[in-house]
């Protein structure tokens, strides 16, 4: 199955403490050829960190940040803050999508004053991932 998409996407940030998620989902985007890099963080302060160090060498931003809620250290949420207050204008374009295996309500409730795409629960389909992030089956 080929994939079309209407804008190229430079670069998709993993965001997950999950290695195997990570593994698999990298495969997965990796095959669709849809970006030409993917970076993983295993938390939400070494994401920001490749954030901040993408900014600073002037090297693209991810497209799409594929976001874990529950993570150790800093969470999703407190990721999303801290991206608010890193003052990066590029921010607004980025496609944020959220992908958990939290089935509890209040969790997507927490999340209303964030710019979020998508709320996906794991484990997610190939084709549901990639049309969260703009893409539909050729």
């Amino acid at each position: 199955m080929t994939m079309k998409t209407d804008n190229t996407l430079k670069k998709i940030l993993l965001v997950d403490d999950d290695c195997m998620f990570i593994l698999i989902h990298r495969r997965m985007l990796e095959l669709s050829g849809i970006t030409a890099e993917i970076q993983t963080a295993s938390s939400g302060r070494q994401a920001l960190e490749l954030l901040q160090h993408s900014r600073k060498l002037n090297d693209a931003l991810p497209d799409v940040i594929l976001l874990d809620l529950t993570m150790p250290g800093m969470d999703g949420f407190e990721f999303l803050a801290n991206l608010e207050k890193l003052g990066i204008p590029e921010v607004d374009q980025m496609k944020v999508v959220i992908i958990t295996s939290s089935a509890d309500p209040r969790d997507k409730a927490r999340l209303h004053r964030f710019k979020i795409d998508h709320y996906l629960q794991k484990p997610v389909p190939r084709e549901i991932l990639l049309s969260s992030i703009g893409l539909t089956a050729a």
